[in-house]
């Protein structure tokens, strides 16, 4: 259940008395404006604060999609938000392209992929690479040096494992 308390620091209170914090496990602290029954959760707020779970990218070849599912299970348990594969061309081209394909189509669809999981690591906090048995694809590599290049946390499956 939510802890209600009263803040004093938002210049809204000033003005309508009506403001009020919500703890939510303790994991998100929103200003919250309410107005008779109905709640506006208010980020222009100056009071607002958003405290959150830590998000993390997975990366790695599509060939280890057992890793994927692992990965995701063992991240999401530990209270992470997991961003990770949503396709992957090897199982998934029957159904995206039908029984008939122009033969640049896969590639240039895996190129927008890409694209996406460099986006994916723009909204994460974090980067694990999945590297099953030491493996590191040109795609993975690009993602990681992408990673280290905008100062995300890196994370080495094969590394966690030794431990």
């Amino acid at each position: 259940m939510s802890k209600e308390r009263v803040c004093g620091d938002c210049a809204w209170v000033k003005k309508h008395a009506l403001h009020v914090h919500f703890d939510i496990d303790a994991t998100y602290v929103r200003c919250a404006h309410v107005f008779g029954t109905r709640l506006d959760v208010t980020p222009a707020c100056a009071c607002w604060t958003r405290q959150r779970p830590v998000i993390v990218c997975l990366c790695g070849s599509t060939r280890f999609k057992d890793a994927f599912k692992e990965a995701n299970l063992r991240e999401t348990l530990a209270g992470k938000i997991v961003l990770s594969i949503g396709c992957d061309l090897r199982e998934d081209m029957p159904r995206i392209f039908g029984a008939r394909y122009e033969p640049g189509e896969p590639a240039k669809l895996k190129r927008s992929f890409d694209k996406l999981r460099l986006r994916k690591i723009d909204l994460a906090d974090e980067v694990l690479i999945l590297d099953v048995d030491g493996y590191v694809g040109e795609s993975t590599a690009r993602e990681l040096a992408y990673a280290r290049a905008h100062g995300k946390r890196v994370r080495m499956l094969s590394e966690e494992e030794e431990r």
